[in-house]
């Protein structure tokens, strides 16, 4: 019997559990098990938190690689052109982010509720749920997940779209996005340091 951490990866709830042999073995071929969340009652995906101590030190030579799989970070892009979408889905694999794209904020919502993410990077301007609106929702429901969004936005020269970018104290890019100042940000966010201003200032 094995004493494990872990985190699941619909609702995001962290817990400590006994392993038998049996999904012992599972995590170490597939680096993740399924098991029922006692807090969202899903079948969900688990895998072992970053981190040391004892309930890693069971695993004996095979910890580091699962270690490693568990802390790669997230990022999901909400973007309605699917172009510019693909291009930042290639562009955050290259960082070595497990990135997840979707068309609107509606979309986002449906996962943010759901799942825990390194790092929101955020259109303003779309069909269903825009930015705004997205941010708006996460001021008030989800706290904790506003400071990781980074904006991007083709009307950094609209006064209401300023005003709202400057108001958010969130870092921004205009569009089209320039890569190096991108990693620059995401770098920042997913160390824990967080830029509140544009790096193209």
């Amino acid at each position: 019997m094995r004493i494990v951490r872990l985190r699941c990866f619909s609702c995001g709830n962290r817990t400590e559990v006994t392993f038998g042999e049996l999904e012992t073995r599972d995590l170490r071929e597939q680096k993740f098990v399924q098991r029922n969340c006692r807090i969202c009652h899903g079948v969900t995906r688990h895998e072992v938190l970053r981190g040391g101590g004892p309930s890693l030190e069971t695993f004996g030579g095979f910890q580091e690689d699962i270690v490693a799989e568990a802390a790669k970070p997230r990022a999901l892009i909400v973007e309605d052109d699917p172009e510019a979408r693909a291009v930042l889905a290639k562009a955050l694999a290259a960082a070595n982010f497990d990135a997840v794209a979707v068309g609107d904020g509606r979309e986002a919502l449906q996962i943010l509720v759901r799942e825990d993410f390194t790092v929101i990077l955020s259109d303003i301007n779309m069909p269903e749920l825009d930015g705004k609106q997205l941010f708006d929702f996460l001021e008030k429901n989800l706290p904790e997940v506003r400071s990781r969004v980074i904006f991007i936005t083709g009307e950094t020269g609209n006064p209401e779209t300023r005003e709202f970018l400057e108001a958010s104290g969130q870092p921004y890019l205009p569009k089209p996005v320039e890569l190096p100042l991108l990693f620059v940000l995401l770098e920042a966010i997913a160390g824990g340091g967080g830029s509140q201003t544009s790096p193209s200032e």
